[in-house]
């Protein structure tokens, strides 16, 4: 991935030619064809936003599950670092991919409060469970198919470079895992729907993972 602060510059400078008078577009885009061929990016990759979380050097299976389906619900290429995740396409995916994370993510920890589980492993069956069941969820939604082809078409112009993540597999208790993915099927989608990045779920940083 470029440099993002070079991209956002190209952006601006893009919106400027847009919006400004012949010579200012002139001089815009001048400006333009100047960063990107020192820096070898085109106008496409200069227009993707993205947005990062914070996450854990060790990532579980669930984490990195629902972080990825939230990607692909909302049309968007979700990559993930040694300390983070980010997603990156356009700005309103981006946006509702993050906060979607997010509010999933929260929904998870209070759910797993109110279950009051103990024992880590049944902790850990339970996540799976929940994430397995919001996928299930989101799959019913009329659009699912559309934002999956748009993720992968996205990646695949932009991000064919990438080697994709292979998490191990785990075997689940039964119980503590269909619990979960009860409460992932009941977990209410739809409050996510046309959300802006003022919708209150956005985590910039500190984010907990317990």
């Amino acid at each position: 991935m470029k440099n993002d602060n070079i991209r956002a510059k190209v952006r601006k400078l893009l919106d400027m030619a847009e919006m400004g008078t012949e010579n200012e577009r002139k001089v815009a885009m001048e400006k333009v064809r100047e960063l990107m061929q020192a820096h070898g990016i085109t106008e496409d990759q200069a227009r993707l936003f993205t947005e990062e979380t914070p996450a854990p050097i060790r990532k579980e299976k669930w984490l990195i599950t629902l972080f990825d389906i939230c990607g692909q619900f909302s049309g968007v290429v979700s990559l993930t670092y040694r300390k983070k995740f980010e997603y990156v396409g356009d700005e309103i995916g981006v946006n509702v991919a993050q906060e979607l994370f997010c509010y999933l993510k929260n929904e998870l920890k209070r759910k797993l409060k109110a279950s009051k589980l103990k024992s880590l492993k049944a902790k850990k069956d339970f996540r799976m469970g929940f994430v397995i069941g919001v996928w299930e969820n989101l799959e019913k939604a009329g659009g699912w198919r559309d934002m999956q082809e748009k993720s992968r078409q996205l990646t695949k112009k932009h991000f064919s470079h990438v080697r994709e993540h292979h998490t191990r597999k785990m075997t689940v208790n039964p119980h503590f895992y269909n619990a979960g993915k009860t409460v992932g099927n009941d977990t209410n989608i739809n409050r996510q729907a046309g959300v802006s990045a003022n919708a209150g779920y956005l985590e910039k940083k500190g984010a907990n993972y317990e």
